[in-house]
């Protein structure tokens, strides 16, 4: 799924005796987009910060793929409801589903796209990307290595070749931040992802639309051990997608911040 552009946001400022109703993470810029009172806003995660969130979630709206909007209802218990994920841009980028955004598909679809596989310590995962935003894909879902396997020039033959890959090599469609925020304490394995794309090239599957084929890594910050959190207390450290590390009395906690849209947030 492609992130939400930051530049949606109407107001960028630091956490300071603050509250509101939390849209998403933005990994690459460390930033809490929200729903303040005047609309969607952005603070920058870092320095010291307290930060605590509520018990009752509710649905975070839609993007129309120029604006955030909220939901009409505040349709209670999920991070967004049937309706306003109807309205969601998300859904073309995700499983190119573009009804009512055959528009903005025109202009999606005749980009240059890259099949890529992501390596989470031996989990591996299959995913399709504008190859502009390779980088910056692989790196908002913190993976620890990446290697690009095919390249082509429209939506529909990239997504074609991504189900190909992951049902002739077994790699998966997702990983969930929880089983990510597990998979940080077995750590980075390179072995695993070079056996998958020396298989890859081995079999000709991809043939003609071959990617760069190699293995890339990606700098992470992780703390070399970790408690998990509910909530924000410390100075930020950094993130890893998002898994958000702070520090505390020397010792180090992560937040896995995926799961926190939805929620209200509150500082003293």
């Amino acid at each position: 799924m492609e992130t939400t552009p930051s530049r949606l946001f109407n107001l960028r400022q630091h956490l300071s005796s603050m509250r509101g109703h939390m849209i998403s993470f933005l990994p690459l810029q460390g930033t809490l987009s929200f729903w303040g009172e005047g609309g969607p806003e952005a603070a920058e995660l870092k320095g010291e910060l307290s930060l605590s969130f509520s018990a009752e979630r509710f649905c975070t709206g839609y993007n129309d793929g120029e604006h955030m909007h909220r939901c009409p209802i505040l349709f209670p218990g999920k991070k967004q409801c049937a309706p306003c994920a109807s309205r969601d841009i998300s859904r073309m980028y995700t499983r190119l589903d573009y009804a009512g955004f055959e528009a903005a598909y025109e202009k999606f679809r005749g980009q240059q796209f890259s099949v890529y596989v992501t390596s989470f310590a031996h989990v591996l995962k299959c995913g399709v990307t504008r190859t502009a935003r390779l980088h910056e894909r692989v790196t908002e879902q913190g993976a620890d290595f990446f290697a690009e396997i095919a390249r082509t020039e429209d939506a529909e033959s990239a997504y074609s070749i991504e189900y190909a890959a992951q049902q002739a090599f077994g790699l998966r469609n997702g990983v969930t931040s929880s089983q990510k925020m597990k998979l940080l304490k077995i750590g980075p394995q390179r072995e695993r992802i070079e056996q998958c794309v020396s298989r890859i090239i081995e079999s000709g599957l991809l043939s003609g639309v071959e990617g760069e084929m190699k293995v890339n890594a990606l700098a992470h910050k992780v703390p070399a051990a970790f408690e998990e959190a509910r909530e924000i207390e410390g100075a930020v450290t950094g993130n890893k997608g998002q898994l958000l590390f702070f520090r505390r009395d020397s010792s180090d906690f992560c937040i896995n911040m995926a799961v926190k849209p939805g929620f209200s947030f509150s500082t003293p």
